[in-house]
């Protein structure tokens, strides 16, 4: 799974249910996790505010500004980051799987945020630390939507909120409190989260937003032409919504 690629986490063999008290180990695990596997960024200047409308002060503009998470879209209606052809061809082939221009623009939205998390790991936390606190940012600031829509299972979203806490504040007190507030964060945006059968439906719509995320991302990501061709992509988007339909993930 693409996501799974993004960050280690073990999965509860019946479900990824996680209760309020759950959630908060979990938050204190995936941090305890980070600290011992990442080196030590700069030290942050802020403490995330669960009210507040964005969690970390805005990214800056400047030599360490981060990679945007948004792209605008443009004219005809595709993002600036994704080229005509690819743009018709995703649209074509979700218009097949019953799914409009707004499926597909969210699709492209949530393939750019796993690329970013993917990218911020990839930082030197030592060489690079303004650059990695910017991207830890943007992405915390953007997590809570991504959750809200149904891109990560409250587990997921417990763990790479965690981690990120870990980069944006050192301070154990600090962070400790980010990490509460941060689970009552999720609580607010997974209403449901003690109900087995709102959480099973959930998930299963996460997953099957990750499986068309996997396969778009990879057709996206071909180096040979012949594998990235409008029929390719076909393919591999049916052949995400027959594991979807099979249960598989």
């Amino acid at each position: 799974m693409f996501f799974r690629a993004m960050i280690k986490y073990q999965q509860s063999g019946n479900r990824s249910l996680v209760i309020a008290g759950g959630a908060l180990l979990a938050v204190a695990l995936a941090a305890g996790w980070w600290l011992t596997s990442r080196n030590e960024p700069a030290r942050p200047d802020a403490v995330a505010d669960a009210s507040a409308p964005s969690l970390w002060p805005q990214a800056g503009v400047g030599e360490d500004a981060a990679e945007p998470l948004t792209q605008p879209v443009l004219g005809d209606g595709r993002p600036a980051d994704v080229s005509e052809q690819e743009w018709a061809a995703l649209l074509a082939v979700m218009a097949r799987q019953g799914q409009t221009k707004e499926d597909a623009l969210r699709l492209v939205s949530y393939v750019r945020y796993q690329r970013g998390f993917e990218k911020w790991q990839t930082v030197d936390a030592d060489k690079d630390a303004r650059l990695r606190r910017r991207m830890a940012e943007n992405l915390m600031n953007e997590l809570p939507d991504r959750l809200k829509q149904g891109e990560f299972t409250l587990m997921e979203a417990a763990f790479m909120g965690a981690a990120l806490i870990a980069d944006l504040e050192t301070d154990d007190a600090l962070r400790n409190k980010a990490l509460i507030q941060w689970q009552m964060k999720m609580a607010t945006l997974v209403p449901d989260f003690e109900n087995d059968v709102a959480i099973a439906k959930l998930s299963r719509d996460t997953e099957w937003k990750r499986l068309q995320a996997t396969a778009y991302s990879e057709w996206q990501a071909q180096t040979d032409p012949a594998q990235r061709t409008p029929a390719r992509l076909e393919q591999s988007m049916e052949e995400a919504r027959r594991q979807f339909n099979a249960g598989g993930g």
